[in-house]
């Protein structure tokens, strides 16, 4: 890594960050390993007020996007930092990954990032399915985490219709990854996956 310094913070592209964001996450580094902030979405209206469906690991929510959080240096050395292997959610599984070795993830609603929402419905159905497939990922990775969701939260994200279409999308996304990603990863000890084949007739 060739980044100096004890911690490392990350934005996203088409993000833009409060003039204290580095501050704020300064200050909740003191006191935790990881530091994640608010983000606030900006866009069309009806994807702005999607929320996002949490995921969580020995009790801390690990599912922030790395587009708003900081890691101190040590957390980055010893996770070996993000998978390539991820078409998305790498940030969620270096966070389990992190969390699993004992290190504790802080949040500060005072760091604030504004995210660009995607400009159309094709584009932002896309990342839904993208989403979705990187979830499916998680599960190939780790083992099953439906444990880890809560139930009430997934009830709570899809009651308007744009949530409940990103919804569909990203379970297309995972029951994809499922039957066509092949996972470099023998599953956990204990959480063995289950294998899938599709047959056709006359083959």
């Amino acid at each position: 890594m060739k980044a100096k310094g004890d911690a490392i913070a990350t934005i996203g592209g088409d993000c833009i960050a409060n003039p204290f964001w580095l501050k704020e996450l300064r200050k909740t580094l003191k006191d935790h390993d990881i530091a994640a902030g608010k983000t606030i979405n900006i866009g069309y209206h009806a994807f702005q007020e999607l929320d996002r469906i949490e995921l969580y690991h020995r009790g801390m929510d690990i599912s922030y996007p790395s587009g708003n959080m900081a890691w101190k240096r040590k957390v980055l050395d010893d996770v070996v930092g993000f998978d390539p292997w991820f078409v998305t959610a790498e940030d969620i599984d270096m966070n389990y990954r992190a969390v699993s070795l004992g290190y504790g993830l802080g949040y500060n609603e005072d760091a604030i990032v504004y995210h660009r929402m995607k400009e159309s419905f094709i584009k932002f159905f896309k990342q839904a399915f993208w989403n979705g497939w990187g979830r499916k990922q998680l599960t190939m990775k780790h083992g099953p985490l439906w444990s880890s969701y809560k139930p009430q939260r997934l009830i709570e994200t899809s009651k308007s219709l744009w949530a409940l279409a990103r919804l569909l999308f990203a379970v297309l996304g995972y029951l994809v990854c499922k039957f066509y990603e092949i996972s470099p990863y023998q599953p956990p000890a204990g959480k063995k996956a289950r294998r899938f084949r599709l047959v056709f007739p006359g083959r």
